[in-house]
């Protein structure tokens, strides 16, 4: 159904392509390299990490990504 005003139209693009912000954080410390996960924690992390990025890119290209270290003093 094609919307009759321009408030209907913004609704209707709102619900079709909802713009999301993610934050992925990811653990880069010295346990993060830990061989008890193949191939690594740290390549674990990063192959989940590619995944939901993929995706979230996919359902909406203008939807913001941020990545996050857990570790280090920076």
């Amino acid at each position: 159904p094609k919307p009759q005003n321009p408030a209907s139209l913004l609704l209707l693009i709102i619900i079709t392509m909802p713009l999301e912000a993610t934050m992925i954080c990811l653990d880069n410390s010295e346990w993060s390299r830990n061989g008890d996960i193949a191939p690594t924690r740290w390549m674990s992390q990063i192959d989940a990490a590619n995944i939901i990025c993929q995706c979230k890119t996919q359902q909406n290209p203008e939807s913001s990504l941020g990545i996050m270290s857990m570790a280090g003093k920076r």
